[in-house]
């Protein structure tokens, strides 16, 4: 039977990413494994020096099997198998991910920076792939069967579709004129990695206590991250600060001059209520951002990631309404992205509650969950086990 579909517009490519973090990245090298022609703009000339996220959960790794990469991630992570949950009078229980069916029985400890440099080291085997870095997007034009962007790098560029994945800054989510919902949590944190990992070895450790909470895991090359609540934001403190609070806090001995980094943070939330406006389309923190605690962002971005390639592939073969199967896309990620934005939520609230009342509540509560029946229902839940 005689094709009689028109020919396909000829474009400078048919997916632009603005973004090179690593939803972007993996949105990238799953688009190149299909043979789809994709550029990626990233306005930083280099990838970024640290950042908060280092959690990796199964449902991502296999995400990062289809493009045969999860096995070089956990050799250069650390796979955290056990996480003890401490309170004011000691040992509370064990979430365990052990159980937990599959070839990743853990949630990998890889700082986001080492997980970019692996993804774009697999990008540079894609031929149909093509990364500009110092080229800012500064405007966009969506048009019926294309998206027209304005660098400050490459000039004016065209593509069937345009996907914002330039995090929760988001340039192109302002472009886009889409509106948000935006809410700053009540508590506060500063977190450091240090040298050693103080006899903790490969597992993490949480400590909830009546001053507020601690959390410690292990980080590749020796290195063990260490998180501290703290009462207001602070955006200095002395040196000998982290390791203070955790002495006091929990006992643990950690020697001031071993810290090589620190930062503070206040966690934030962020919904938007669309993530399609024509053939630009958000990704990752650019469409939702949620708290750091527990790991969930960026998580979900990988989820974002991996349903939208397989969309892209169906309209970008004309096997499927656009509209229909874009409007899929930001239904079932904007359930999925306020699931695991009200479970970092949820998991912040009850672990900084202070006071002796409510700290010694809250052991009685998680001593039961992690000794009890529903042990193996957390350890997937905070695994991410049925997050689509």
């Amino acid at each position: 039977m005689q094709n009689t579909r028109p020919p396909r517009p000829q474009f400078d490519c048919e997916v632009a990413i603005v973004g090179a973090g690593p939803v972007g990245l993996l949105l990238a090298n799953l688009l190149g494994d299909a043979g789809i022609r994709t550029l990626v703009l990233e306005k930083r000339a280099d990838l970024p020096g640290s950042s908060q996220a280092i959690g990796i959960t199964p449902p991502s790794l296999a995400i990062l099997s289809k493009i045969r990469l999860a096995e070089k991630f956990v050799a250069r992570g650390i796979p955290i198998r056990d996480v003890f949950v401490h309170g004011d009078q000691g040992l509370v229980g064990c979430c365990s991910f052990r159980r937990i069916p599959g070839d990743h029985p853990f949630v990998l400890s890889l700082p986001q920076r080492l997980s970019m440099s692996l993804l774009e080291e697999k990008l540079r085997s894609c031929d149909s792939v093509r990364l500009v870095r110092n080229a800012a997007v500064t405007g966009i034009s969506p048009q019926e069967d294309h998206v027209t962007l304005q660098t400050n790098g490459i000039g004016g560029i065209t593509a069937a579709f345009a996907v914002g994945c330039d995090g929760h800054r988001s340039a192109i989510r302002e472009l886009m004129g889409v509106r948000t919902r935006a809410h700053t949590y009540a508590c506060h944190f500063v977190m450091g990695d240090f040298t050693g990992h103080s006899g903790m070895g490969d597992d993490g450790h949480v400590f909830f206590t009546e001053e507020g909470a601690v959390e410690s895991f292990p980080l590749p090359d020796g290195l063990r991250r260490w998180i501290v609540q703290t009462h207001s934001p602070m955006e200095w403190t002395p040196p000998e600060f982290i390791s203070a609070m955790v002495r006091q806090r929990t006992g643990v001995n950690l020697d001031a001059g071993q810290q090589i980094n620190q930062t503070w943070f206040t966690p934030k939330r962020l919904d938007c209520h669309a993530y399609v406006s024509s053939r630009a389309i958000l990704c990752g923190d650019a469409a939702h951002v949620m708290s750091p605690i527990g790991g969930q962002g960026m998580n979900v971005g990988f989820a974002d990631a991996a349903m939208l390639v397989d969309v892209l592939k169906q309209v970008l073969r004309r096997d499927g309404d656009v509209k229909a199967l874009l409007s899929t896309y930001e239904k079932v990620r904007k359930r999925e992205a306020a699931i695991a934005a009200n479970r970092a939520a949820g998991g912040m609230w009850l672990g900084t509650r202070r006071g002796f009342f409510l700290s010694r509540a809250r052991g009685v509560l998680m001593r039961g969950v992690l000794l009890g029946f529903m042990h193996d229902v957390v350890s997937e839940h905070y695994a991410m086990m049925h997050s689509p």
